[in-house]
């Protein structure tokens, strides 16, 4: 069984391969992506949303990873993605993805900004994903930052588009605090809050 550790810049592509594939038939990606083909789909999120996100994480993150699997979590108050960022981001998004792409990940984007809890200190989950699931390693990638969130009192938020997920994440303390899509053929969110346990 492979250590669970930080994410190192030799890590990137790896994890970005495996967070494509572990998302290639989630409902946020399938939307935002709008390509039917399963394969396509893995390549372009892979080359557009996955690798940029984590070499952005890679700096202000807490990211960690192991043999078929990463997570991505946003430590209190950090901003993941900075305004410079920004056309950097969105420059890939077009390029591997498409400007529809981009328009409907910055619609859902806004949805989740709208949501997002401000009035308490928290971690945030940007991304789980593993290669396998059932075995185990999602929950082992989510310890580091949950056992450093009880230690310290802090809770722990993260947006789940996929509903097979959400029992998943209640088994790990998560609660479903609202449910919504970005428009009526988006994907269902549901962001899910975590008190500390202890």
């Amino acid at each position: 069984m492979s250590a669970i550790r930080l994410l190192l810049a030799a890590d990137v592509d790896a994890a970005a391969t495996t967070l494509a594939t572990a998302f290639a038939d989630d409902p946020m990606i399938t939307w935002v992506s709008g390509e039917p083909d399963r394969g396509r789909r893995v390549a372009t999120a892979c080359d557009g949303f996955f690798r940029p996100a984590l070499e952005v994480a890679r700096h202000r993150g807490h990211t960690y990873v192991t043999s078929g699997g990463a997570a991505v979590w946003v430590p209190p108050d950090v901003a993941l993605f900075t305004d410079a960022d920004g056309p950097t981001f969105g420059a890939s998004l077009v390029e591997h993805l498409g400007a529809e792409a981009a328009g409907r990940l910055g619609m859902l984007g806004e949805l989740v900004r709208a949501h997002h809890p401000h009035d308490r200190p928290h971690f945030y989950l940007f991304l789980l994903g593993t290669a396998v699931q059932g075995t185990g390693l999602g929950g082992r990638l989510l310890t580091p930052v949950l056992d450093r969130c009880d230690a310290d009192g802090v809770g722990a938020y993260l947006e789940s588009s996929n509903p097979r997920n959400v029992a998943f994440y209640e088994r790990h303390g998560f609660q479903v605090r609202w449910e919504a899509r970005p428009v009526d053929d988006g994907p269902l969110m549901h962001g899910m809050w975590r008190e500390p346990a202890g």
